[in-house]
């Protein structure tokens, strides 16, 4: 059964031919209605009996979803002529758009395929890569938006904002795509930040961890060969609650999230990096100290 053209020129305000309409894309239309989705509901309800029904209106598909729902109907195919063809600057009669309009009439009723898409989620823990004259400016102009983690390359004094977290080292390898950056760190430095002179940890190699975004602006060669030219990668994220926090653990592991309901926005890296082995204990026999002898002139005191 062919499709059916349900037409509105809403409330006048586009050029329609119904007939023309008919000629050109070899489908039957309604007559013009003005207010399809106000005053002249009853009309859209009947057309929704009608399951080959295409409702050339765009801005009203919840309204007519809805109704449908409410009558026990499937939700309509849509078809938007107005703002695609009957507002444009060339509107002046229906047959200056007829063209357009059965072009698109056409279109709508092509089996394609649906584009394939990749769902990318991101919770704004964002590491900047760089010496501190250029990562640190950009972590202060993004801490109130991201979660921010500043990997210094050079050996500048740490900053004293705690707006961010700071670790000192050098970016082995970075592996995966937005969303999901896996990362290694060697000649890693954490940021102890209690007493009066902040300093760096002793460093440790193979430091790992996750992020979503990376900015690498140290200006040579990007840290992944997959993002090639791509040297600073940023997106609008959601706002999510996540904290970060920093334990080192006993072996090589991953850095892990843990999620905080008191802030409000993403915040920052924890480092696990391997610890050194500890050697076995072993018993030691010590031979037992001297006792001293009493000086002269000193007595003894009696066995009894």
């Amino acid at each position: 059964m062919p499709k059916h053209l349900i037409l509105c020129d809403c409330s006048g305000s586009q050029p329609l031919d119904s007939e023309a309409l008919s000629a050109a894309t070899g489908l039957p239309c309604s007559k013009v209605h003005s207010h399809l989705c106000t005053t002249e509901s009853e009309a859209a309800a009947a057309a929704l009996q009608d399951p080959d029904a295409i409702f050339c209106c765009g801005q009203e598909s919840r309204f007519f979803t809805a109704l449908a729902e409410e009558l026990g109907q499937d939700a309509p195919a849509f078809l938007d002529l107005r703002d695609r063809a009957g507002w444009s600057r060339d509107a002046l009669k229906a047959a200056d758009v007829l063209p357009k309009m059965s072009a698109l009439v056409s279109e709508a009723q092509l089996d394609l395929r649906p584009a394939k898409s990749v769902d990318v989620v991101s919770e704004g823990l964002c590491l900047i890569v760089g010496t501190a004259d250029v990562a640190l400016p950009a972590a202060e102009k993004l801490q109130d938006s991201l979660g921010v983690t500043v990997l210094l390359t050079d050996a500048a004094e740490p900053p004293l904002s705690r707006g961010f977290d700071t670790i000192r080292g050098q970016l082995r390898s970075a592996q995966g795509a937005l969303g999901g950056f896996e990362i290694t760190v060697d000649a890693l430095q954490s940021l102890d930040v209690t007493g009066r002179e902040w300093s760096w940890s002793a460093p440790r190699d193979g430091g790992r961890s996750e992020c979503d975004i990376i900015l690498d602006l140290r200006g040579g060669t990007p840290c992944s060969p997959r993002l090639k030219s791509a040297k600073a990668i940023c997106v609008q994220i959601p706002n999510r609650l996540w904290r970060w926090r920093m334990r080192c653990l006993p072996q090589a592991s991953w850095w892990a999230p843990s999620k905080s309901r008191s802030m409000s926005k993403p915040s920052h890296f924890s480092v696990r990096i391997p610890a050194p082995a500890r050697p076995a204990a072993r018993a030691v026999s010590m031979p037992a100290p001297p006792v001293p002898s009493p000086p002269m002139g000193t007595a003894l005191p009696l066995i009894r």
